[in-house]
């Protein structure tokens, strides 16, 4: 059997149950009070730029501020926040990706160059003696 106090607490969940506002409970959960984030400010943008780095939360909360909860509660629950996430991740993966190609081409760019020098010094001498 339950005490007073438990049914006092319990009375407003199991109301919520019963209407269906399971939605609103969930909104609750993520965001408390705070309604969900609309714009993004400076330490929202560094923040998911850390992320898309492959920072941890515990580290994003360290350079940035705020705590770790916070930063989790926007990644998995803000849509302006996961977009914010995406664009900067498509971002690292591009640089990533064009570097990846300098590097592997490189090699092969350097010997062209020095193909291509040595035959542009060799045909002025050709045309010379011909």
């Amino acid at each position: 059997m339950r005490t007073l106090s438990q049914q006092a607490c319990l009375g407003p969940i199991i109301g919520r149950f019963r209407t269906g506002g399971l939605a609103e409970d969930r909104k609750e959960i993520l965001f408390g009070a705070h309604p969900p984030l609309q714009r993004l400010n400076d330490r929202h943008r560094k923040a998911a730029q850390l992320m898309a780095r492959g920072r941890s939360l515990v580290e994003v909360s360290r350079e940035v501020g705020y705590g770790p909860n916070y930063w989790s509660r926007l990644k998995n629950g803000s849509p302006v926040f996961q977009d914010a996430l995406a664009y900067y991740r498509r971002q690292a993966e591009q640089a990533w990706a064009s570097s990846l190609e300098r590097e592997m081409l490189w090699p092969f760019i350097e010997r062209w160059q020095a193909r291509s020098r040595r035959r542009s010094q060799r045909a002025p001498s050709r045309g010379a003696s011909g």
